[in-house]
């Protein structure tokens, strides 16, 4: 029969019935694996699991009962066994780099991914802000690759307003500082007189607050109250401002 026979690369393992070795040859050909070159002693299952490099060979059997045989040869790379260690708690503004959760190695390249399939690539993995699961892919030079979760935890941060300002236009302090809240876009922020009456209203603090209502009036001298929800999962943070001039 005309006959074709094809080396094969595969990583980890692979089976026999996944690897067309006589690919090109005689469609209508039997064929056949052997470990021995006579191909009469130790005929290998089409199932045959190859674990390691192999040299076998491949007969194929024409319809009129003519055999050929010859060598292949399967080479088995292996996956890169390295660990991953999930980087410790911080929390905002820090961040974690997930470059730092993996082993040095000249012989593999990390990529980042924001899923295990590894189809949504992670940008700035030196720069995490948010908990989660991350997943990295290592590649050998061979081209096999392993796909790691990496588990993230970024606590939230401590929002602690300032209690006092003085918005008289000297360029001190002119404005209520609420550290941090740019973390949280989603938040509200509002503040109140005495009696309850809302004078400010912003959401994210994309408005800071320099002492003027929501009507543009420059509010008296006296004691108020916020109320940040920072986002719908913390608890609402509260307390008093003074405005001094």
């Amino acid at each position: 029969p005309s006959t074709v026979v094809n080396n094969a690369v595969a990583c980890g393992s692979v089976a026999l019935s996944s690897v067309n070795l006589a690919a090109g040859s005689d469609p209508s050909a039997t064929v056949s694996y052997w470990s021995d070159a006579a191909a009469t002693a130790n005929r290998l299952a089409d199932n045959y699991l190859i674990t390691n490099t192999t040299n076998l060979f491949v007969k194929l059997t024409s319809i009129g009962g003519c055999s050929v045989v010859r060598p292949a040869r399967v080479t088995i790379h292996p996956y890169p066994d390295f660990t991953v260690i999930d980087p410790p708690t911080v929390k905002i503004p820090k961040t974690i780099n997930l470059m730092t959760t993996v082993p040095f190695s000249q012989n593999w390249r990390y990529t980042y991914w924001e899923d295990s399939a590894a189809t949504k690539t992670l940008f700035n993995p030196e720069r995490i802000l948010k908990s989660g699961k991350y997943f990295v892919k290592a590649t050998s030079n061979e081209g096999c690759s392993v796909v790691q979760p990496i588990n993230v935890n970024i606590d939230d941060a401590d929002i602690l307003p300032s209690n006092i300002f003085s918005p008289n236009g000297d360029g001190i302090h002119d404005i209520w500082q609420i550290p941090l809240i740019e973390y949280y876009p989603e938040s509200t922020i509002e503040i109140f007189t005495r009696n309850g009456q809302s004078i400010y209203r912003s959401k994210g603090y994309t408005r800071v607050w320099d002492g003027r209502s929501n009507e543009g009036s420059i509010v008296p001298v006296g004691v108020y109250y916020y109320l940040i929800k920072p986002s719908p999962k913390l608890k609402p943070i509260s307390g008093t401002v003074t405005v001094i001039y």
